[in-house]
Formats: C-alpha cells, structure tokens, sequence
C-alpha cells in the first residue's frame, strides 16, 4: 500500500475528493501477477476516495510513473464517457493478471483526453512539466513491455503515436 500511497499523494486533494472528511482511504484490490495493469474505479462504499485494481507487476514500478498512470486513471473517472463502445469481457488464466471490466474499452479519443486531464492534473501537484514527461515515458514502456500489459492496454487504446503526441503537448505548455 505505501507506494499507492506514494503515487495518490496530492492528487484526490487536487480533485477535491475528501469532501468534508479530512481523509479518505483509497481501496486496493491487488493481483499477484508479474504482469502490469492498474484501474481506478469509482468507490463502491462511503469511506473509499477511489478503487484501485492494480497488480505487483505495476506496483513494482517507481512512485513517480504510478502516479503518472494514476493520474491517468483518475482523468476517466472525471471526463464524461460520450460513447458507448463495446463491452470488453473479463478473462484469468493459470498466472495471468484478472482483467478488470469496464463496460467498454476506452476510444482513443477518449484516451487523449484522459492524457490532456492527467497531464493538468500532475502539473498543479508538482509543477515543472516531469509528470507529464513520465507519462509519455510509462505509455513508451507499455508499447515496448507488450505482452506484459496486455490486461491494461485490452481497457486502453493503446496507438503507437500516443506517447510521442503526448510529448508534444508536454513541449507546448507553458513553462510555470
């Protein structure tokens, strides 16, 4: 737990996600597998922030780059889901990571804008532009780790110019 903690730090106060309570609990289900997939999930009981399915695989990743993805995953919970899409099906195998389901992977468009919102979101926590370049640097091991993300990228669209357009976004904010 002490790198989700690590990884959340500022971000849920940053979204206004304690309320009235002086702290939340953040609520994680982990899966031990080597492979790498993290989800944040809307909480399902009053004293959680956010749900978060995460497995050993990407908790054995630096505080710095879960936050990068946390931030991630905290953008969907925030930006409307405009399109329906297609329901995308659990699936466990002897080993492998438990897929979390979502009602529908996440359209690319979607997943830029889930980019953009993180982007935001790690430059009012720690401003500088580093979150952002962690991201593009996560999206890169993720497109170069393959088979090892597979449960993740089966939720994420996952384009082979999404880092690269991320790191022009980083390029174009202005410097704080």
């Amino acid at each position: 737990m002490g790198a989700v903690d690590l990884a959340t730090r500022g971000l849920l106060a940053e979204l206004g996600y304690f309320g009235s309570v002086t702290r939340c609990r953040v609520g994680l289900a982990v899966n031990d597998v080597a492979e790498r997939s993290i989800e944040v999930a809307a909480p399902v009981s009053p004293e959680h922030c956010v749900i978060v399915y995460a497995t050993t695989g990407v908790l054995e990743l630096s505080p710095t780059d879960l936050r990068a993805l946390f931030a991630h995953g905290l953008a969907h919970l925030r930006l409307p889901q405009a399109t329906p899409g297609r329901r995308v099906t659990t699936s466990t195998g002897r080993g492998g990571a438990v897929r979390f389901t979502l009602p529908r992977s996440y359209t690319d468009d979607e997943e830029a804008a889930a980019d953009r919102e993180a982007v935001g979101l790690l430059e009012r926590v720690a401003p500088g532009g580093a979150g952002c370049r962690t991201l593009a640097d996560v999206l890169d091991r993720v497109s170069s780790e393959g088979a090892r993300w597979s449960a993740w990228t089966d939720q994420h669209a996952m384009t082979a110019g999404r880092p690269t357009a991320l790191r022009a976004l980083c390029d174009a904010r202005p410097a704080r």
